[in-house]
């Protein structure tokens, strides 16, 4: 709506469009997961190469909660300041 009200109606009704297109392609794929065929899974056999990125995302969330970062809590006080205004 301010797009349209600053005089900006082209770039107001591109991303409109936008909006709809994506939104109708969620709306295929979640229609695709929920009523179509169930896929074939089979195992793989990735051993401890498929386990590292796991294990690396797992060790930093463990670390993250445990101790913040320097300077995180105010990165994020500042992310919420400009969230909530």
């Amino acid at each position: 709506a301010a797009g349209f009200r600053a005089g900006h109606a082209w770039a107001a009704a591109l991303g409109l469009v936008l909006l709809v297109v994506a939104f109708g392609g969620l709306l295929r794929a979640v229609h695709a997961m929920c009523f179509g065929p169930a896929p074939q899974v089979r195992a793989a056999g990735g051993g401890w190469a498929a386990a590292a990125p796991m294990a690396a995302a797992l060790a930093a969330l463990v670390l993250t909660g445990l101790a913040w970062p320097p300077g995180l809590a105010a990165a994020l006080d500042l992310a919420a300041r400009v969230v909530t205004r």
